[in-house]
């Protein structure tokens, strides 16, 4: 049912998915320097693997429920859901309800894997920002003068301005970056806040229910 819920939670926060996507472009997000192309890229591979990760979990899950009623002769379903007005067990009930599990059972897998992928994917881009930004921080002299030799090399006046110009000039670039940054937490939390609040309530719900079918077991 959450997964519902999701959905339409996120179809009401779509501007805000297409604004952090946009986001995304920003002069000040753009990789400067061969180092900040090494982050990039890591942070892609992170997300890459752990959508694949989740992704496979998600199929297995999906495969064991498909396969479970072939192994105990057709007499449970993929779902454990409850029909309380028609007997389920009986021909053609059964492999009407059975065809529909096998289809909306997936497809409510894909449907919410994706969406929480989406989430870690915007979370890795900002902590790979975070570590271009402290990069940046770090190595405020090679960052400088890697800035001068390139204006060097564009026939820039550079003899007008010393070096500790382009020291300041990072951290104003730095101070930027920080910025965009923050906005761009900012614009993830705003988007997914009420999903992730509504998914952690949910669950928590279903597991007491379970909690209280155990319990109720004689």
């Amino acid at each position: 049912m959450y997964t519902y819920v999701k959905i339409a939670v996120f179809w009401m926060n779509k501007d805000k998915v297409i604004s952090l996507l946009e986001y995304l472009y920003c002069k000040e997000f753009k990789p400067k320097e061969p180092e900040h192309r090494d982050i990039i890229t890591k942070s892609i591979k992170s997300a890459r693997f752990v959508m694949t990760y989740y992704s496979t979990m998600c199929v297995g899950a999906v495969s064991v429920g498909i396969i479970m009623p072939l192994t105990e002769n057709f007499d449970i379903l993929p779902t454990n859901v409850e029909y309380p007005f028609f007997d389920v067990y009986r021909s053609p009930a059964y492999e009407a309800v059975y065809i529909h599990h096998i289809y909306y059972k997936p497809a409510t897998c894909i449907i919410d894997g994706v969406m929480d992928t989406i989430l870690a994917a915007f979370v890795t881009s900002a902590i790979g920002q975070i570590e271009i930004l402290a990069f940046n921080l770090r190595n405020f002299d090679l960052v400088a003068e890697r800035q001068r030799r390139r204006d060097l090399a564009q026939n820039k006046y550079i003899e007008e301005y010393p070096a500790q110009h382009y020291v300041r000039s990072v951290l104003k670039e730095c101070i930027r970056h920080h910025n965009c940054i923050i906005r761009y937490v900012s614009m993830i939390e705003s988007a997914f806040s009420l999903a992730s609040a509504l998914q952690f309530m949910l669950s928590v719900m279903v597991l007491c229910l379970i909690g209280i079918q155990f319990l109720s077991i004689e």
